[in-house]
């Protein structure tokens, strides 16, 4: 009989761990990890877990193809129609002419909707997974990694830890060689230019001044031995790229979206760490020419996504889905390894130029809570979710000694991101390669 209530009990608390990690995969980062540490469920529970997620993964992956094959048999029916209307007669007289024009309005927006939703919500839906699955690591990891932490500190061992010399950042060897990768960085930016895949520069110059001194002062604080050159581009995306050799490329979209000073310093920290910490050159040094490590086959992505119907794919693609979705990562630096790096890297950098360390995080988690495809596809194609990289900036967060009064916003910044809005607002194009006819509203 007890035999029988033990089961029962031990039953029932199994049954009652998915739905509790369910709610836990969704909280933010920053927040599980507030109360992991007092967490501890049983590794089958864990297992059992994962094995559910990536099951619904694959299921969603599965819906995604159906999707999509629905959307290409309705631009097959509007190319048949079309066919149809050219065998009808020689010359369109007005009725003619207003279909063809309507079909060709559809058959853009079919184009528009099958780029997106090959390209967005490809990596989206893995994505939202992949965050899931990071965080029930960290339900997994944190009670161990937080003990960690605490028994270093308690044994004045807290600086033993890899780059734990925080008082030493400036003087440490992270990224000897730095100077070398300058041309590298410069040759990157000329190819993303020559590919019509850079957007231009914002012609803002107190716009320009006050990303270029936030960056320098960060990198005051940084182990960067170059001098850092920031630019920003003039596009609604969200993202910002660290390129070898100190060049910082910041989308006025992220300045826009970035609640407070202390997120924005964030992203460009984590930025800094990838250029301070020669990751894309490490990555990169096996190839031989910059244009094969910039890009991941953008012509041929467009075609596939336009069906060649856009004479302007390569600015379609780039536009629409972000210059962020085509760069090759390993310029970049990213890696599992290179991200878990930057992510500790880039903690100590925020702290010593005196922001709160959490700025980072606290824009990921905003990004991660996300629904619309379009804002962070491309986002999360260069900050990829990464166990590895919050277990080690959370943990960096416990190490840090903690400043009575970091900084979280300024005046200066509010009013610059007023200026990106107004800028962006005020330079707003039609979606690249529209029929002109369609309009903006069709």
């Amino acid at each position: 009989m007890w035999i029988a209530a033990v089961c029962a009990v031990w039953i029932a608390a199994q049954t009652a761990n998915a739905p509790q990690l369910a709610d836990l995969v969704k909280k933010p980062y920053l927040e599980l990890v507030a109360t992991a540490a007092s967490l501890d469920f049983p590794k089958k529970a864990i297992d059992d877990y994962r094995k559910q997620l990536e099951q619904q993964k694959k299921e969603d992956i599965d819906g995604l193809e159906a999707e999509k094959k629905t959307l290409k048999a309705q631009e097959d029916d509007i190319h048949k129609q079309l066919d149809d209307l050219n065998r009808s007669a020689s010359v369109d007289d007005k009725e003619m002419a207003a279909k063809r024009t309507s079909l060709h309005c559809k058959l853009w927006t079919m184009d528009r909707d099958l780029r997106e939703t090959k390209t967005e919500r490809s990596i989206s839906i893995p994505v939202d997974y992949d965050h899931k699955l990071t965080k029930l690591e960290i339900v997994a990891q944190w009670p161990a990694k937080k003990r960690e932490v605490d028994a270093a500190i308690a044994g004045g061992k807290a600086r033993a830890r890899k780059w734990g010399d925080v008082d030493d950042i400036g003087f440490r060897k992270v990224g000897e060689g730095q100077e070398g990768d300058i041309k590298l960085g410069e040759d990157a930016v000329n190819e993303l230019r020559a590919y019509r895949l850079l957007p231009p520069e914002c012609d803002s110059k107190p716009l320009h001044d006050y990303a270029q001194e936030l960056g320098d002062r960060i990198a005051a604080a940084s182990d960067l031995k170059v001098p850092l050159r920031v630019a920003v581009l003039d596009t609604a995306e969200i993202n910002a790229f660290g390129l070898p050799g100190g060049r910082l490329l910041v989308t006025a979209g992220l300045i826009v979206r970035t609640a407070n000073e202390a997120e924005l310093a964030g992203i460009m920290a984590h930025e800094i760490a990838h250029i301070a910490a020669r990751h894309g050159e490490k990555l990169t040094r096996p190839t031989a020419s910059v244009s094969k490590m910039l890009i991941q086959g953008v012509t041929m992505a467009a075609d596939a996504f336009t069906g060649g119907a856009l004479g302007t794919a390569r600015s379609a693609a780039r536009d629409v889905l972000g210059l962020g979705v085509h760069l090759n990562l390993s310029l970049l630096g990213v890696n599992r390894e290179t991200e878990a790096e930057a992510g500790q890297l880039s903690t100590q950098y925020l702290w010593r130029a005196g922001y709160d360390p959490r700025g980072f995080m606290y824009f990921y988690d905003k990004m991660a809570g996300e629904q619309n495809y379009a804002v962070t596809s491309s986002f999360f194609r260069t900050h990829p979710p990464s166990v590895d990289r919050a277990i080690l900036s959370l943990a960096e967060l416990e190490y840090l000694p903690k400043k009575s009064k970091p900084i979280t916003d300024s005046m200066r910044f509010r009013n610059m991101r007023v200026v990106a809005d107004t800028w962006l607002k005020t330079h707003k194009r039609l979606d690249p390669g529209m029929p002109p006819e369609c309009g903006a509203g069709n």
